[in-house]
């Protein structure tokens, strides 16, 4: 079973701080507001930290791990947004990429989670609680602003958590169970119904996040052609170079030497541009699937 010393709280607290931007971004972009944080005061102990969260509603992030639970408490009164009790199928994918991204821009990468969920909350203290933060454990706050410049509420950070909690509390537990005992009584169908596609492996999703800030060269290619080495020594300024290709060919983009896609020149302000119009990404991450 996998530990949570304070030297790994002191990395994640101090990953959380120097990256405090990513995560506002990331908190604005899946939340459809602006926000700024600041990182707050740290508080050790299950009972001070669990005094210090207010019993209202909001959201909790919950990174699972062998072992242990890591929680953020994102209070209603943020504020959030309303559809965030009811999301429909874009709101409740932008809800659950900012448990992966939090995941990314804090923990470091030795520590795999094993479940990264967001859900919705009735009463962050009581949820708090019955997630069982630890003797060990330690909180740090960080304080949420609205664009208008005015700190609305308190964000709140915990590890370790002995019970956390990924699944949402619903009063429809009842019926969904006579719901499937019905089911059971029920003659089969002629037809069998169609399987449901493999969720994604939240361990390959995360590795996937962790390589989205790798840098690439990106590469635009006018035209080529071969030259006998006595031409190439005959270049000099005034001199003009012919090619083959249509001067209104689409112009080639490379991705680390690798066709990636095309598109025209544009001029963008005083700069020059490339406005994207066919892409062959998509092709080739379907070849790399089938030849492995």
């Amino acid at each position: 079973m996998a530990e949570l010393t304070d030297e790994l709280i002191d990395q994640i607290f101090e990953g959380c701080r120097s990256n405090l931007g990513d995560l506002t971004q990331s908190l604005g972009a899946n939340l459809s507001s602006e926000f700024q944080l600041e990182p707050g005061e740290e508080f050790k102990g299950p009972d001070e930290i669990i005094s210090k969260v207010s019993e209202q509603p909001g959201i909790v992030v919950t990174l699972k791990y062998d072992g242990f639970g890591i929680l953020c408490l994102i209070p209603e009164d943020l504020p959030i947004p309303d559809w965030y009790k009811s999301p429909n199928d874009s709101q409740s994918a932008q809800l659950q990429t900012l448990p992966m991204e939090w995941s990314v821009g804090m923990v470091p990468m030795e520590l795999e989670a094993t479940e990264e969920k967001a859900i919705t909350c009735e009463n962050l203290r009581a949820h708090l609680e019955a997630s069982k933060p630890t003797e060990t454990a330690r909180m740090l706050e960080l304080s949420a602003t609205v664009a208008a410049g005015e700190t609305s509420a308190t964000i709140h950070l915990v590890m370790p958590v002995a019970n956390p909690i990924t699944e949402q509390a619903t009063d429809e537990s009842a019926v969904t169970s006579d719901a499937a005992e019905a089911e059971q009584t029920t003659p089969a169908a002629t037809a069998p119904p169609e399987p449901e596609p493999a969720p994604l492996d939240p361990a390959l999703t995360r590795r996937v996040a962790r390589i989205n800030k790798v840098p690439v060269n990106v590469i635009v290619r006018i035209a080529e052609r071969k030259l006998e080495l006595e031409q190439l020594r005959q270049i000099a300024p005034g001199a003009l170079l012919m090619f083959d290709k249509p001067y209104d060919s689409p112009l080639d983009i490379y991705v680390d030497n690798r066709l990636y896609c095309r598109g025209e020149a544009v001029k963008i302000g005083e700069t020059f541009g490339v406005k994207i119009s066919e892409s062959n990404s998509q092709v080739i991450r379907e070849k790399k699937v089938h030849q492995v």
